[in-house]
């Protein structure tokens, strides 16, 4: 009963007025480093898609349509472009040239706040599209093995956000 549906609209009329020509969506803060954390927020960006598109299209939604504004038209197209710049993630490993700032990680690089939060915001995109492979890759088989590729001793994954945080971030992963 809570009046989400509007803020959900909202939200992702952002993501479709916001999206880079190659696919992807930053934090739009502008700390004069230019595009940052492309790779997390583009995971963000098909998440809210995917949440307008179903409260669009899902049967139990359909008696709430009145006063939504148009869909956006080039929706579908914008999921597939940031399909595409996920898939050139997927795969990546720590030696690839990529992005470099204060914000990625240090296992792949990814273009986010950590590698293992951007791991699992990828698991989340995937899940909620129900998808076994982007691009043709699997993300679970890569992304499983970057994560039991760099367990600790103890147990723990450390990168951006410290034992705690990775860990959950990893274990989420890996848990699907």
């Amino acid at each position: 009963g809570i009046p989400a549906r509007p803020v959900i609209l909202a939200s992702a009329a952002r993501f479709h007025q916001t999206q880079y020509p190659d696919g992807t969506w930053d934090y739009n803060i502008d700390w004069g480093i230019g595009k940052i954390v492309n790779d997390s927020n583009t995971c963000a960006g098909l998440i809210a898609l995917a949440m307008e598109k179903t409260l669009r299209e899902d049967k139990k939604f359909r008696d709430q349509l009145t006063g939504d504004p148009p869909a956006n038209p080039k929706a579908d197209e914008q999921c597939e472009k940031a399909f595409a710049h996920l898939a050139k993630v997927i795969g990546r490993t720590k030696d690839d040239p990529t992005v470099k700032h204060q914000f990625t990680g240090n296992i792949i690089r990814a273009d986010a706040w950590g590698d293992y939060y951007f791991l699992w915001c990828l698991e989340r995109v995937a899940v909620i599209y129900d998808v076994k492979t982007i691009g043709g890759k699997d993300w679970y088989g890569w992304g499983s093995k970057v994560i039991l590729d760099n367990q600790k001793q103890d147990g723990s994954w450390v990168d951006r956000h410290g034992d705690i945080c990775d860990t959950c971030f990893a274990i989420l992963f890996l848990t699907r």
